[in-house]
């Protein structure tokens, strides 16, 4: 655990790093500021890192986290050329899995006229 004194300076350096997990959630548009700035103040008292604390505050989502979190690593190289394919597949699979969410409702809502219209 972080002494005290040192999560307070560790809290202010965040705020001018533009790499900082709370600033990428906020350029990402996952949470406000005021929200970040509500999350630091929990964080200050207690041990667990910014994210879980979001996260326990039902500000963001798991999903999020780990989008900026890699956004975070990436931004401070320390990401390989292997993690970067693994995180833009398994971006490209969440499309995949909305798409498919999409068009199984589309295909519900069509079923249903179908059957509508069937029955006139």
């Amino acid at each position: 655990m972080w002494p005290r004194r040192d999560r307070h300076a560790r809290a202010q350096s965040a705020e001018s790093d533009p790499t900082s997990l709370g600033r990428i959630l906020i350029a990402r548009g996952y949470v406000t500021p005021e929200i970040v700035q509500s999350a630091v103040r929990k964080q200050l008292v207690a041990t667990p890192p910014l994210g879980e604390i979001l996260i326990e505050m039902g500000a963001i989502t798991e999903d999020q986290l780990e989008d900026a979190l890699y956004e975070q690593r990436k931004a401070r190289g320390e990401t390989s050329c292997q993690e970067e394919v693994k995180y833009q597949l398994t971006q490209q699979t969440k499309v995949m899995q909305h798409i498919t969410h999409g068009l199984s409702e589309v295909a519900g809502l069509a079923n249903a006229m179908a059957m509508k219209l069937k029955a006139k």
